[in-house]
C-alpha cells in the first residue's frame, strides 16, 4: 500500500556519488492487497507526516480545562478536591493518549472501505523500473521517480520505501518467493534511490 501528504511541496532533493545502477531491468509483482495492509500503510503515514503526534498534543491542550472542571464541580474540601482533579485529570489524559491509535486505525479503515467499496482483498502490483517504482490499484497508477527515494527500511511484514516529504511505500514481504527476491528488490531500489532522471 503507498500514500502520501497531498499538500507538502514537492522536494529537488538528490542524493549524489551514488554507484551507477545496472542496465534497465524491470521487476513486477502482483497481489492481492488486503484492507487491513492499507489501514497498516495509512496509519504510518499519518504517524511518518506527523499527524498523530499533533492529534495527541491537540487533546492534551485541554487539560486544564478538565482539571478545572473536576475541581470546581465536586462539593468537597479544597485537599479533597485537588487529589480528586488531579487524579481525575491523569486519567482523562492517560485515556486520550491510549484511545488516539485504535481511533486513527477505525477512521482509516472506514474511509478506505468506503473508497474502495468493499472490505475485501483487491489486486494490486507494484512494478521497479529504471526510472521509478510504480504502483497500480483499481485503474490507477502512482509512479514515484527515483530522485524521492530518501530511505529504505525493514519492517517485520513489508519493505518500506520513503520518500521526501511524507511519502510512504510499504511492499508487503508476503509477496516475494524468498529471501533472495526480497534481497534483490530492496538493492534494486537502493542502487537507483535519489537518482536523477
Amino acid at each position: 500500500m503507498i500514500g502520501f501528504d497531498a499538500t507538502a511541496p514537492a522536494s529537488n532533493t538528490c542524493f549524489q556519488d551514488r554507484e551507477e545502477p545496472p542496465p534497465d531491468k524491470a521487476m513486477k509483482k502482483a497481489y492481492d492487497s488486503t484492507i487491513d495492509e492499507a489501514v497498516a500503510a495509512g496509519y504510518r503515514i499519518a504517524r511518518h507526516c506527523g499527524a498523530i503526534r499533533k492529534q495527541r498534543w491537540m487533546g492534551l491542550f485541554f487539560l486544564p480545562v478538565a482539571f478545572l472542571l473536576f475541581y470546581l464541580l465536586p462539593p468537597y474540601s479544597t485537599d479533597v478536591k485537588l487529589i480528586m482533579a488531579t487524579l481525575m485529570t491523569l486519567v482523562v489524559a492517560a485515556a486520550h493518549l491510549l484511545s488516539i491509535g485504535p481511533l486513527v486505525r477505525h477512521n482509516i479503515r472506514k474511509t478506505l472501505v468506503k473508497a474502495f467499496g468493499t472490505a475485501d482483498p483487491i489486486p494490486a502490483e507494484y512494478e521497479l523500473t529504471d526510472d521509478a517504482l510504480v504502483f497500480r490499484k483499481l485503474g490507477q497508477e502512482l509512479r514515484l521517480s527515483w530522485q524521492s527515494v530518501v530511505r529504505v527500511d525493514d519492517s517485520p511484514q513489508s519493505l518500506d520505501v520513503y520518500t521526501e516529504p511524507t511519502g510512504l511505500a510499504m511492499i508487503p514481504k508476503r509477496i516475494f518467493t524468498d529471501d533472495d527476491e526480497l534481497n534483490e528488490w530492496r538493492e534494486f531500489i537502493e542502487q537507483r534511490m535519489g537518482r536523477e532522471r
